[in-house]
Order: C-alpha cells, then sequence, then structure tokens
C-alpha cells in the first residue's frame, strides 16, 4: 500500500524532513513559562538557552516555524497550480511534570500567558503565511521526562490542537487484541482563568491529520495509558501511526507497524484498523502482539419531515425530533432536514435564563432544570421508564435564588455556580463549558455545546418561533423546540401550564424573520413580545432588537443571534 509517511518528506531543516512532526527541544532555560526568551533570541533571558541537536544558543522556536513549513497546493493569479510553503498554526509545548503541577497549584497563570503571547507571537509574525485561517492554538502539557529547564515544541501536519470553537465530529480509541479493553486517546487540557477544560485529541471538522506513537520522538498525541502506567502500544515501544482524515485511510509507519487493514465496520460508523508488529527483534515470538484502532464518527440523523405534520412546504428547513436512545437510556434528540444554501444558523449553546425577580421573574414559575447526557445532547424527551436521571449532568435556577445550579453525574444535590467562566468535566474527558452572560440581567450564562443543528438560510424571508403551533398560519419556517422535557419546568400550585417548556419561554410561535441580504443576516422583529439580542463574535452585546422595533439588526458572519434560550451563531457552512 502507498505510504503516507514516505510521501511528506521535503527538504526541510535541522529538525529533519518529516511534516508530519517537527519536534524542538530547548535546554537551560531559565523559566520555561516566560514566553519571550522561548519564542526569539533577541529576547534571551538570564541563562544562555540552547537548542539540542545543533547546540546553538541563537535558535528559538520563531526560527524553527519559518524554516519548516507545510508545502501547500495552491492556485498562482494564472490558475497554475503552485507550491506555497505555510507556516504551522498549531503547536504543543511541553514542560516538565514538577513546573506544569507547580504552577497549577498557584492557579495556571504562567501556562496561560505562555500559551497566550505565544499564540498573540506567532500571528503577529507570520499573519498571512499561516496554513490555516484560524488563530495559531497552543496547549502547554506535561512530561515526567524532562527536567525543569527543559521545554519541547511540537508541530507539523500530524499536531491539530482544537480552539473553542472546534467540537468533536468523531472519536478513536486503542486496544492491544485480547489484552487491553478499548480506552479513548487522552484528551488535552487546556486552562481558563484557573479551571481546567479537556479537549479531546480528535476528530475534529477541520483537522486533516492525526499522528499517535509513545513518545516525543515518534507524536505528540499519545496513546492512552495502561494499568501498569505503561502506553498502550507493542512492548518495544516504537513506531506511530497516523490517520489521514480525508481519505479515511490508517496508516503505519513501515519500520516497527504494519500500514492499517479494515477489519471491521460496524452500523454504528465505527471502522476498526489492524496494526501488525514489523520490529525485526520481535518477530520470533510465539504470540504476536496486535494493535487495534477504532474510529468512530458521529451521525447526525438525516430525514425529511412530512408536509401534512410538520408545516407546509417552504424554501427553509426544520428541526424535527428523532427517535435515537442516548447511551444513558434516556430518549434524546433530533435530526436535521437540509436545504440548497451556502449560509446557516448553526445552533451553538443555550442560554440559562434568569427567573428570579432581578430578571423580573416569571408568573408563577419556581424553577426550571435543564439535563445534558453523555454525547453532550440535551434530553428532550420524557425519561425512559428505569433510566437513571441522577446518572445525568443537571442544571437548574429558582425564582427565589439569584444564581445558577449544577448537579454533576452520579450525585444527589445540586452545587452553586460560582464563577464564570466555569468548566465541568464531562463524559470521557471532555468538558461542558458556561461561558459568562452577556446580559447579565436576563441569563445567568451560556452553556456551549457541539454544533446541534444548522437551519440552512436564504435570500427569502423565514420566520423563527416556537414549534407548538395549532396551525399552518401560526407555524414558524425553522422550529427552535429544544429544552421540551416535559418535566423541564416546576410550577406553583394552581398556576400550571402543561403545554409550556424550557425552550418556549419568552419565545412567540412567529417571533422574528430573518434573510439573507447582501452576504449578512438580516433579523426584524414579527410578533415577538420579547426582546432578541445581537452579539459579536466573541458573544459580547452588540444590539437590542426589541418587540416595537421597526428598523430590524444586521449580523455579520460569525455573529450570534441570542433569542429566547437559543445562541445561534450566523456563518456560511
Amino acid at each position: 500500500m502507498f505510504n503516507l509517511f514516505r510521501s511528506l518528506k521535503t527538504e526541510g531543516g535541522w529538525l529533519g524532513n518529516d511534516e508530519c512532526l517537527f519536534t524542538l527541544k530547548l535546554c537551560n532555560v531559565a523559566d520555561p513559562f516566560d514566553p519571550y526568551p522561548l519564542w526569539e533570541h533577541r529576547f534571551s533571558g538570564v541563562k544562555e538557552i540552547t537548542e539540542s541537536i545543533t547546540g546553538s544558543t541563537g535558535t528559538r522556536l520563531r526560527d524553527a516555524l519559518e524554516v519548516h513549513r507545510c508545502i501547500m497546493r495552491e492556485k498562482d493569479e494564472s490558475g497554475r497550480l503552485v507550491r506555497i510553503p505555510r507556516v504551522f498554526g498549531d503547536v504543543v509545548v511541553w514542560v516538565s511534570d514538577s513546573q506544569w503541577k507547580r504552577d497549577i497549584r498557584t492557579g495556571s497563570n504562567k501556562m496561560e500567558v505562555l500559551a497566550d503571547n505565544l499564540s498573540h507571537m506567532h500571528r503577529e509574525d507570520f499573519g498571512k503565511e499561516l496554513c490555516i485561517s484560524q488563530s495559531p492554538s497552543y496547549v502547554i502539557m506535561p512530561d515526567f521526562y524532562l527536567n525543569d529547564d527543559e521545554v519541547v515544541f511540537q508541530f507539523g501536519l500530524g499536531v491539530f490542537i482544537p480552539r473553542k470553537e472546534d467540537h468533536p465530529v468523531g472519536e478513536m480509541h486503542l486496544q492491544l487484541k485480547g489484552e487491553t479493553p478499548w480506552k479513548p486517546l487522552p484528551a488535552w487540557t487546556f486552562w481558563e482563568n484557573g479551571i481546567p477544560v479537556y479537549r479531546p485529541a480528535g476528530l475534529y471538522s477541520k483537522q486533516t491529520f492525526l499522528l499517535i506513537g509513545p513518545s516525543h520522538e515518534s507524536s505528540a498525541t499519545r496513546p492512552p495509558l495502561m494499568e501498569d502506567a505503561s502506553p498502550l502500544w507493542f512492548s518495544h515501544s516504537k513506531g506511530r501511526l497516523i490517520v489521514n482524515l480525508a481519505s479515511r485511510f490508517a496508516f503505519g509507519d513501515g519500520e516497527f507497524l504494519s500500514d492499517g487493514e479494515i477489519v471491521s465496520q460496524d452500523q454504528d460508523n465505527s471502522t476498526v484498523w489492524l496494526f501488525n508488529d514489523l520490529n525485526p527483534d520481535t518477530q520470533d515470538a510465539e504470540e504476536k502482539e496486535e494493535l487495534l484502532l477504532k474510529i468512530t464518527m458521529f451521525e447526525k440523523e438525516v430525514s425529511q419531515a412530512p408536509a401534512d405534520h410538520y408545516g407546509k412546504e417552504t424554501g427553509g428547513s426544520t428541526i424535527v425530533p428523532g427517535a435515537d436512545i442516548s447511551p444513558s437510556g434516556v430518549r434524546g434528540v433530533f435530526t436535521l432536514v437540509p436545504g440548497q444554501t451556502e449560509d446557516a444558523l448553526v445552533l451553538e449553546g443555550f442560554a440559562f435564563l434568569r427567573i428570579d425577580t432581578r430578571a423580573g421573574g416569571v408568573p408563577g414559575l419556581r424553577s426550571w432544570t435543564l439535563w445534558i447526557d453523555e454525547t453532550g445532547q440535551p434530553v428532550t424527551a420524557p425519561f425512559a421508564e428505569g433510566a437513571d436521571e441522577e446518572g445525568l449532568m443537571a442544571f437548574s435556577a429558582t425564582s427565589g435564588q439569584d444564581f445558577l445550579s449544577f448537579r454533576e453525574p452520579g450525585k444527589k444535590y445540586f452545587e452553586k455556580v460560582k464563577h464564570f467562566p466555569f468548566s465541568l468535566p464531562h463524559h470521557e474527558g471532555q468538558s461542558l463549558e458556561i461561558l459568562p452572560s452577556p446580559i447579565p440581567d436576563k441569563y445567568h450564562g451560556i452553556l456551549k455545546l457541539p454544533d446541534l443543528a444548522m437551519y440552512p438560510l436564504e435570500e427569502a424571508p423565514l420566520v423563527l418561533g416556537r414549534s407548538d403551533a395549532k396551525s399552518d398560519a401560526s407555524r414558524p419556517d425553522i422550529q427552535l423546540q429544544f429544552l421540551s422535557h416535559p418535566a423541564s419546568l416546576k410550577w406553583q400550585k394552581g398556576k400550571e401550564r402543561p403545554e409550556a417548556y424550557l425552550g418556549a419561554i419568552g419565545l412567540s410561535r412567529r417571533h422574528v424573520q430573518v434573510n439573507i441580504q447582501d452576504g449578512q443576516l438580516r433579523v426584524i422583529m414579527k410578533e415577538g413580545s420579547v426582546p432578541v439580542y445581537g452579539l459579536d463574535r466573541n458573544a459580547q452585546l452588540k444590539q437590542i432588537l426589541g418587540a416595537a422595533a421597526s428598523g430590524g439588526m444586521i449580523l455579520d458572519t460569525g455573529e450570534y443571534l441570542l433569542i429566547g434560550c437559543y445562541l445561534m451563531r450566523f456563518e456560511p457552512v
């Protein structure tokens, strides 16, 4: 089989010629968290930093990125394909385990400053030369084998560092055949205001390659650990594998690992690859080790909604409930009905409504609760018989308290969210992120989730609203019907509203009208009686569209519409 590793060789610099992975090691570093001398020699610190391969005292991360580039295929002004050297934008920074833990104990301030400043200088110095349109991404990770005065940087095609806006589209597990259970890849650990935020190593829609190996020499992404703390890998701890996400192939290095062979493809979108041990020192072993890699792609079910049930057929699209069963056994969400368009509103999260006196309250409403299952999706349908409600992550607010509460899976009582932003460890190393409220008098905060749904848009006007319309005339083109769990609201005695649900609070059946106009999103009030909000790309308040407003508001690409509980990003897809 064609070997991907041999195809990614280029005329490189002192770190080698393998575009999959470049590793720079700096020694004699006085302060591993001082970004400036690590970035460039002109910011030299107290000690004379040396590069491990050449012994040079003038080489830094900026020099390595400048020399070791990604060769990309682009069209010139005449339309011809040419080779353009671009600068890599994703970097893993390894510091000693003791230095890493020391900073954690004092609030992770140094790590956050290091990652932010390296990213800033990276962007400032290379700008349009980057091989991706996104800003550079850095993560600081611990390494038990490094000394306190050593720092290692890794970048290349096989290195992808997820950003806040990146959401997983799949997951990967490893197994030594017949010896270990399936184990997920370790997550990257980011720090935000002293709080750990865990993001899986893969897989993401913008990720092209993923390189996996047991050491710095082979990969930035490591395999999971076994019970004895050794890497889940062949016993010789050599070699590496790479997954090409574009072609959906998995390759070995040809020296210690064979190329991957598909041994099973399941209906749950999982593919299992088998890698054989090629190490000559183990060829005489009676039982040869075999490494298995399982790739599972997440898929949102696509179906066409019957016009006689979900409303008249329009140029717009509608999200309709599906019949999927989440891993918790709780009946959940949903399905996308696609339209022919290049622009969409992406449902990216939910705003936690305030119902206390500060927000004016909701007449008769005592409390609301939102449950999140293991897949990171809101539970919308009644709990199945025997389902464990306490096994789910839950959020809640009451009319008598001015704070948001949360309950972790397996726990009995709710706790107060004491600060924002706030991150909660979730299923298999993932996390739930709660951001500060852009409108503190109306919302406690915002829960960011993987893209839940896309609502295609067009130049013709479409109406957004809640989904409980009884007739075609009042039914919106885009029905916002998430957060519709029947037990989500608790009412005062005698003031019950059985038809109400959390996602419908503050939302009319035909609330606003949206359409594409000169590449922007135009929003005008239709029949809504509660304001909607326009947020900028940083989710900060930009504009309020009141109930009596006549002029509407305009959103640019990447900006947000906050309507009721729904946080929706406008972007081309």
